[in-house]
C-alpha cells in the first residue's frame, strides 16, 4: 500500500507505507499537546551506499522575505522548533520512551542503526521563487547548527525547496496543485 500526503496546497507521495510515518496525525503527538511543534512527517530513505536517512518534511503555503526582519526570524524560529521537536519526538519514539513503538512506526523505521542513521531536514514552500529559497536555507542552517552538531548528524542536513524544485528532487514527489485544480475539485 501507499500513503500520499496533502499539505500547503500540494500532495506529497505516493510513498510506500512501509517508509512514512504521518507524525503530526499520531496518536503519540495528538496525545502531547499544544506545547509540542511538528513536522508534517518523516520518510525513510536509503543512500546509494545502502545509508538510513530520516527525512523531516514541513510543508509551508508561504514564507517572509529576510527584509522583513522580525517576521523572518520568528519564521525560522518556527521552522526550527518543528524540525527540533520532530527529531527528539522520532527518537523518542525509537527509543522507546513513548511505550512500544512496533504498532505506530513504520516497518523500515524500526529496525534502523541509531549509531548510523542520517537526518535531512526538508522544507516545501508552495508557489515560492527560487532565488528566495537560499537565504531560508542559510537561515534554517545556522538555527539547526547545534542542534546538528549535538547528533553528529553532518553538514548539509537542511534542504529548503519549492514546489517546483521539491517535484525533481530524488526524496521528494510532490504533485503541486495549482489553484485550477483546487477550484475545479470544489
Amino acid at each position: 500500500m501507499s500513503i500520499t500526503i496533502n499539505e500547503s496546497g500540494m500532495t506529497f507521495g505516493p510513498y510506500a507505507e512501509s517508509t512514512c510515518f504521518h507524525i503530526e496525525k499520531s496518536p503519540i503527538y495528538t496525545h502531547l499537546g499544544k506545547d509540542v511543534k511538528m513536522v508534517e512527517f518523516v520518510l525513510n530513505r536509503s543512500t546509494s551506499d545502502c545509508e538510513q536517512v530520516f527525512c523531516l518534511v514541513e510543508a509551508k503555503q508561504s514564507s517572509p522575505q529576510p527584509d522583513n526582519p522580525i517576521d523572518f526570524s520568528t519564521f525560522i524560529s518556527e521552522i526550527s522548533e518543528k524540525m527540533i521537536h520532530g527529531i527528539s519526538l522520532l527518537l523518542a519514539i525509537l527509543l522507546n520512551r513513548h511505550g512500544a513503538h512496533e504498532e505506530i512506526l513504520p516497518g523500515s523505521m524500526r529496525s534502523v542503526d541509531l549509531s548510523r542513521c542520517k537526518v535531512r531536514y526538508i522544507l516545501v514552500i508552495n508557489g515560492h521563487k527560487r532565488e528566495w529559497l537560499p537565504p531560508i536555507q542559510d537561515a534554517l542552517r545556522t538555527s539547526l547548527r547545534s542542534m546538528d552538531t549535538a547528533w553528529n548528524f553532518g553538514p548539509n542536513t537542511v534542504v529548503v525547496l519549492n514546489d517546483e524544485k521539491a517535484a525533481g528532487y530524488p526524496l521528494l514527489h510532490p504533485t503541486r496543485r495549482t489553484i485550477e485544480t483546487i477550484d475545479d475539485n470544489s
